[in-house]
């Protein structure tokens, strides 16, 4: 089998990342000498207008700071699909992290 994507991959916008060479340029130039064509930058986000966004944790998550990940984007992607996604939390009831919008 061969193992050709990446679907949850932390850049340093996550602050359980203390690498900081983990920008999305080093990323893609990772797996393109990998050979690996797809992956999803999956930093932690907690949607401010959501219960619980107030945790001091995702407080820092918000998002402002997950559309900074925009402004890190390589403009040449070496033949890697990028794809952006966020990872948050569901914690029962109306604690999810995500609004509709």
């Amino acid at each position: 089998m061969t193992i050709d994507q990446d679907l949850h991959v932390h850049t340093t916008l996550s602050l359980c990342s203390n690498d900081p060479d983990q920008n999305p340029g080093a990323i893609v130039a990772w797996a393109a000498r990998r050979g690996i064509r797809t992956v999803c930058l999956t930093n932690h986000y907690w949607d401010e207008t959501m219960p619980g966004g107030t945790h001091p944790f995702y407080q820092q998550q918000d998002t402002a700071h997950y559309e900074a990940i925009r402004t890190m984007l390589p403009v040449d992607n070496l033949g890697v699909r990028l794809l952006l996604g966020c990872e948050t939390e569901y914690l029962g009831g109306p604690w999810l992290g995500l609004s509709p919008e």
